[in-house]
C-alpha cells in the first residue's frame, strides 16, 4: 500500500500502517495514536509482513509540498519496521536503490518485492526507475530482482494467481519553467513477475496509449485491484 501523506506520525488500520497519526484495532472500528515513524516521509510503501509487522520503505522527506516544487526533496533508501505488539519502530536494512512513488507487495513465500518509482535528487529532478529488489525479513537483507523493461515512476502491484502483476503509466517528462507545465511522453504498460527466474514478462497494453501531452502537473500514481471472474 502506498501512503500519500508526508508526516512523521503513523496509523494502523487493522494490521496496515498508514501515516495519518492514529491506529485502529482489527476487531473494532476505532482509532488510537501510535508512535511516530523514525523518518518522516511521503510516497513510501507500507507492507504487512507474514508475522504482522509492517515494512515501510523509501519515500521522500519533504514536508512542505510535492517533490517537484521544492529543492529539498530527495528520495530515501531508509527502511523501518513497525511492530504492533510493542507499538515501536525499528530500523531495517536500507533499500539498494533510493526511491519514492514505487510499488511493493508481499510474496507468497514471505519476501517483499519492491519495483519502480522515482529517484528524486537535491534539485527536485526525478529519474524514473526500472529496477526492482526483494526484501528477506528473516535475514533483513535486500537482493536485486530483474529490472522492468520500461521505467515506471508511479506503479501499482497486485497478486494474480500468486504472481505479482505491475501496472501503471510509464512516462518521461521535462518541466518547462517558461510556462510552468510538464511536457510528457507517456504510455500504459503492465508486466508480470516470475519468482523463479526473478524476471518480468510484459503483458498486452491495457487500452494502449502512446502520446505526448502538456500538463500543469505530473501524473499521479495509479492503483489496481483484482476483480473476481464473472460469467459472461
Amino acid at each position: 500500500m502506498r501512503s500519500i501523506g508526508r508526516l512523521g506520525s503513523a496509523a494502523a488500520c487493522g494490521f496496515v500502517t498508514l501515516c495519518a497519526g492514529v491506529a485502529s484495532a482489527a476487531s473494532a472500528p476505532s482509532w488510537e495514536s501510535v508512535s511516530p515513524m523514525i523518518t518522516p516521509r511521503g510516497e513510501h510503501t507500507a507492507t504487512v509482513l507474514q508475522d504482522g509487522r509492517v515494512l515501510v520503505a523509501g519515500g521522500y522527506p519533504e514536508l512542505d509540498g510535492p517533490p517537484y516544487t521544492t529543492r529539498e526533496a530527495m528520495s530515501l533508501n531508509a527502511v523501518e519496521i513497525y511492530d504492533p505488539a510493542t507499538g515501536t519502530w525499528s530500523p531495517a536494512a536500507p533499500l539498494l536503490q533510493a526511491r519514492s512513488g514505487h510499488a511493493a507487495i508481499l510474496l507468497p513465500d514471505g519476501h517483499v518485492l519492491v519495483a519502480g518509482g522515482r529517484m528524486m535528487n537535491a534539485q527536485a529532478q526525478g529519474t524514473s526507475l526500472s529496477s526492482a529488489e526483494i526484501y528477506d525479513p528473516m535475514s533483513d537483507t535486500w537482493t536485486p530482482a530483474g529490472p522492468l523493461s520500461i521505467a515506471h515512476p508511479a506503479p501499482s502491484m497486485m497478486l494474480a494467481g500468486g504472481r505479482p502483476v505491475l501496472v501503471g503509466l510509464a512516462w518521461q517528462d521535462v518541466y518547462d519553467e517558461f510556462d510552468g507545465q510538464f511536457v510528457l511522453h507517456y504510455y500504459q504498460n503492465a508486466a508480470i513477475y516470475d519468482p523463479e527466474s526473478r524476471g518480468w514478462t510484459d503483458l498486452p497494453h491495457c487500452d494502449a496509449v502512446d502520446r505526448w501531452v502538456r500538463l500543469p502537473y505530473r501524473p499521479q500514481p495509479v492503483s489496481a485491484t483484482l476483480l473476481p471472474r464473472t460469467a459472461a
